[in-house]
């Protein structure tokens, strides 16, 4: 409760500080206390209007019957107000004291101020101005907070959509090479078999890390590596420049495995001689992935589209890391290059 006081007390103290004692100081002489006592009763009256509208006219008057019904309810405050501050300065006699503090010895006639009038009203509007302006900038708070929980929400949503369609694509695509292996080279296959398991394990310990250790995510990638090697036909020329990492640097699990996938998946046929290379480097927190094959004509479509895994990965980067990634793909002389950038600070 006092921490929700705390912000409104030093506004307070400041009106307090112009009505009690700056305007009584643009007096050229010492004013009597009753002058004192009547802006002391102003300024609870202000005090009152600005907690009656933020906590009754704006949430209930404005919002259950409209802006015509709220501002009648102002006007109607704002004129008693008025009428009522008139009461209590008739009743103190402010107006004769201060004509007599101003000019001793001269008789007072009563008359109306005008000034008196505008002086009320213009601090009445600029207290229902400032609740009106606050209560917007907290609901405009509460709205972007709201926002952001929803973002957040949507992106985790979409995260895990895109994540349960890329696991289960690249295990069909491994448990195929595994497959063919056990009719050709069952030592082969147990082998493969158990990298796999390592891969599985990986995969499935990462749903509940949002990043994982560099030096994992290469270890993971490296057992891809060998085991698309055994599904590779003779023909194929395979160079892997994979780095060996010690620093301590984190990445979002699997978001590579996707465009290196990619190579083996448009880059290879047995009608010719054909090349796959995939490096990758590290530069301070820039981590590079670079890969090339080859492009036949009768996957020119599919590689264009990119079916499910680099549209998706795509999508994964642009929420993972939003301006922390380039991504640049080109086809030129028969070949197809991609260069993928991460910062990992």
């Amino acid at each position: 409760m006092i921490r929700k006081l705390l912000p409104h007390l030093f506004p307070w103290l400041l009106l307090a500080v112009v009505l009690l004692l700056l305007v009584p100081m643009a007096y050229p002489v010492e004013l009597p206390l009753e002058y004192h006592f009547y802006h002391f009763i102003l300024f609870c009256l202000l005090l009152a209007i600005y907690y009656f509208n933020v906590n009754y006219l704006l949430p209930v008057i404005h919002k259950k019957y409209g802006l015509f019904y709220y501002i009648l309810c102002i006007v109607a405050i704002a004129v008693a107000s008025f009428f009522f501050m008139e009461l209590v300065s008739s009743a103190l006699n402010i107006r004769q004291l201060i004509h007599q503090k101003l000019n001793p010895g001269e008789p007072y006639v009563k008359k109306r101020n005008i000034f008196i009038f505008f002086y009320i009203i213009i601090l009445i509007v600029i207290i229902l101005a400032t609740g009106i302006i606050l209560e917007l900038v907290k609901k405009w708070n509460r709205e972007e907070k709201n926002n952001i929980i929803l973002r957040e929400e949507k992106s985790k949503a979409e995260l895990s959509i895109l994540k349960a369609q890329i696991h289960p694509h690249f295990f069909f695509n491994t448990l195929n090479t595994i497959y063919a292996l056990s009719h050709s080279d069952v030592p082969q296959s147990q082998e493969a078999l158990l990298k796999l398991s390592k891969m599985m394990r990986f995969a499935m310990n990462e749903e509940n890390r949002e990043k994982v250790q560099l030096e994992e995510e290469i270890g993971f990638i490296k057992n891809y590596l060998d085991l698309m090697k055994h599904r590779l036909p003779k023909n194929v020329d395979f160079k892997a420049d994979i780095l060996d990492v010690n620093k301590d640097l984190e990445i979002v699990p699997m978001i590579l495995l996707t465009f290196i996938e990619n190579c083996f998946k448009h880059g290879i046929t047995t009608e010719k001689p054909c090349e796959i290379i995939i490096q990758t480097s590290l530069n301070d927190t820039r981590f590079t992935l670079k890969t090339q094959n080859e492009i036949f004509e009768n996957k020119v479509k599919s590689l264009d589209s990119s079916g499910i895994g680099i549209d998706n990965t795509i999508k994964r980067l642009n929420i993972l890391y939003p301006g922390n990634y380039t991504y640049i793909s080109r086809k030129e002389d028969g070949k197809y290059y991609c260069e993928l950038q991460i910062n990992l600070k």
